[in-house]
């Protein structure tokens, strides 16, 4: 019984991380999504706007990440 147990066990364990890794995975897919969105979505934007927000054309890429990673 006490072995049943523990395969059961690792059973667990490898389901959660598996199941953890999934969701690191879409996390990370959807930050990259929203990164390419916001890096997109600046470049639409004038040079008098982008001005106005603080943000020259070669700094579009840093301040999505910034944006969307925090950092």
């Amino acid at each position: 019984m006490a072995f049943i147990s523990d395969i059961r066990g690792y059973e667990t364990t490898l389901i959660s991380r598996m199941v953890s890794t999934f969701r690191s995975a879409a996390e990370a897919y959807e930050n990259r999504r929203r990164f390419e969105v916001t890096v997109r979505e600046l470049n639409a934007l004038d040079t008098h706007t982008l001005d106005d927000l603080g943000i020259g054309r070669g700094q579009i890429r840093d301040a999505a990440f910034q944006a969307v990673y925090g950092n």
